[in-house]
């Protein structure tokens, strides 16, 4: 059963959507730049129906400023993302719950730098297409426009002064990061830098000739079953 409704963290309202499998196992969702709690293409939908197949429950929710959180979106902290869902994951974990992390482009690099803070507290870690931002960002003028929208260059010197490549190098469970070969937001050099620090139990898969997130349908069924997989098998 799914219930949602909004959840105050840091004085901010942020819109939520809760599956209970009627399990203490739970995976949290972080979603992309400009994203929302369904996930590109419904990607995060189609997967939480999967997780729960497996008896798995799963939180998605959008980050402040995103989808029907409150906040304008000139105004998203890459900083506050990690916060937040870091406060998300303690929460979980004192209600006796165990949680794995999943993210999505830059939802993907918030869980990388969020697990690189809680050592081996999550059951595991899942980055879809992960942000790298090696290069410092190019600022020019007060903001960033992109489709429409616009927002405050901080939200990418803050993700760069995370130091998102050794976030990963810090992690200390089982970790699950997919990349594209055409991907149009993540340069090939940044994700080899991922690939060639990874240990044995962070794994990696590579997408041939696909783009950041707009996959062919079998190519997102794959890693959409690929991943729930690897979810169910890291928990207890």
């Amino acid at each position: 059963m799914d219930s949602s409704g909004f959840i105050k963290i840091d004085n901010k309202e942020l819109f939520s959507i809760f599956t209970d499998a009627g399990s203490k196992k739970l995976v949290i969702f972080c979603h992309g730049f400009r994203g929302d709690s369904t996930g590109p293409n419904r990607y995060f939908v189609r997967l939480t129906r999967k997780l729960k197949e497996k008896g798995i429950s799963s939180l998605r929710f959008d980050q402040y400023a995103n989808g029907n959180s409150e906040g304008d979106f000139e105004n998203a902290s890459f900083n506050n993302w990690v916060d937040t869902t870091l406060f998300l994951v303690n929460k979980y974990l004192n209600l006796g719950y165990e949680v794995s992390l999943l993210g999505q482009s830059m939802g993907g690099s918030c869980a990388i730098v969020t697990g690189s803070k809680l050592g081996n507290k999550l059951s595991s870690i899942v980055a879809w297409t992960p942000g790298v931002i090696i290069d410092k960002p190019n600022t020019q003028g007060k903001y960033m426009y992109e489709s429409g929208q616009r927002v405050k260059w901080k939200f990418w010197e803050e993700a760069y002064n995370a130091k998102i490549s050794e976030c990963f190098t810090k992690l200390k469970v089982n970790t699950y990061t997919i990349f594209a070969t055409n991907d149009e937001y993540v340069p090939l050099k940044d994700q080899e830098i991922i690939i060639k620090s990874a240990k044995s139990y962070q794994k990696i898969d590579i997408l041939k000739g696909e783009v950041h997130s707009k996959w062919a349908y079998e190519t997102s069924e794959k890693v959409i079953n690929n991943t729930a997989n690897f979810l169910s098998s890291n928990f207890k």
